[in-house]
């Protein structure tokens, strides 16, 4: 017999029993979680809840930086949910909770996933922020030469959102590689029109 063991996110929701003894105030609205998910997924909690701090007492913590969206897709993330977004500023939110609270597994299944993701005219203004935000250098490389191929991203009202140092930036790449470009003999321009 061939069964698929329960996943940690499905063994915690079949437990009405359990104590969640923690909550996290994201927006006025409130996420119950055990204290023991959080300080093993993360050294940031478990410091938190360790040390004599007002969230050790109270059991409460505050996030302000980041949406509820945010932190609940990272936490069923983390507790091993599939995410159904396909968006790449769900994704990022997650890894930046990840990075924030320094989990570290997340961190790199996401690293990973961002090196090979699909840049397209829509998401990479998104990527492109995150690449710079983290210092992912390959994917800024490929952001560089998306949009040496593709210069009217700059046209677009995302471009326009990313900040004067990152749009500085990644212009200064993208014209190094487009200044590397193949000619056309050598390549087909279709092969850079996405990534």
């Amino acid at each position: 017999m061939d069964v698929t063991p329960p996943s940690f996110h499905e063994l915690l929701e079949a437990n009405k029993l359990i104590d969640l003894n923690a909550e996290l105030v994201v927006e006025e609205k409130s996420i119950k979680v055990h204290r023991g998910f959080l300080t093993s997924i993360s050294p940031v909690f478990s410091a938190m809840f360790s040390q004599p701090t007002t969230e050790a007492k109270t059991g409460k913590v505050v996030i302000t930086d980041m949406t509820y969206n945010t932190v609940k897709l990272s936490l069923d993330f983390c507790a091993g949910k599939h995410l159904s977004t396909k968006s790449p500023v769900d994704w990022v939110g997650v890894y930046t909770f990840a990075d924030k609270y320094d989990i570290a597994a997340v961190r790199e299944k996401l690293g990973k996933c961002f090196n090979t993701a699909k840049i397209t005219r829509e998401t990479f203004a998104v990527y492109t922020l995150y690449a710079f935000q983290f210092s992912n250098n390959k994917l800024i490389d490929r952001c560089a030469k998306f949009l040496a191929y593709n210069p009217d991203v700059v046209l677009l009202s995302e471009f326009q959102k990313i900040g004067k140092d990152v749009i500085v930036a990644v212009l200064a790449k993208a014209s190094a590689a487009y200044c590397n470009k193949p000619s056309s003999r050598e390549g087909s321009d279709d092969e850079y029109n996405s990534y």
